[in-house]
């Protein structure tokens, strides 16, 4: 399954692919498999969807607020090197 997400034209564009695998607990088991994977399939893209849309959102916020604020620049800088130092 894969999605991709947009927030407009030349700005922020994001593609996910997952791949599920799992073995249906009765009762489930007993419903035919096509049933089962479109109904899954369907579950998985609506999150999926809307789980990207807000985290692309959240990332243009941030990279707006990033691109204006020299004081967040810093510290967001600060935060990556205390990370790849492990402090």
């Amino acid at each position: 399954m894969s999605t991709v997400g947009r927030i407009r034209p030349g700005a922020i564009k994001s593609s996910s692919d997952i791949k599920v695998l799992l073995d249906p607990p009765a009762p489930f088991s007993l419903l035919p498999r096509p049933v089962l994977e479109q109904t899954g399939n369907a579950v998985m893209q609506a999150s999926l969807h809307a789980l990207q849309g807000a985290f692309i959102q959240s990332l243009a916020k941030d990279y707006a607020r990033w691109a204006r604020d020299p004081a967040y620049r810093a510290s967001r800088a600060e935060l990556s090197r205390d990370e790849t130092t492990g402090m």
